[in-house]
């Protein structure tokens, strides 16, 4: 796609938003919690592994 059209594409997307104000966003930090994978290999009561 050249720059005309993705610019005509944006504009017409833009247009079926209705008004739209461009600001500032933030994101308050956050934390992701991971289960411990899995022991391979070795003994792991557990999940019965031997």
């Amino acid at each position: 796609m050249d720059r005309d059209a993705r610019r005509r594409t944006y504009e017409a997307r833009l247009a079926q938003l209705g008004p739209v104000t461009f600001g500032r966003i933030e994101v308050v930090p956050f934390a992701v919690e991971r289960p411990a994978p899995p022991c391979h290999g070795r003994g792991n009561a557990a999940n019965g592994r031997r």
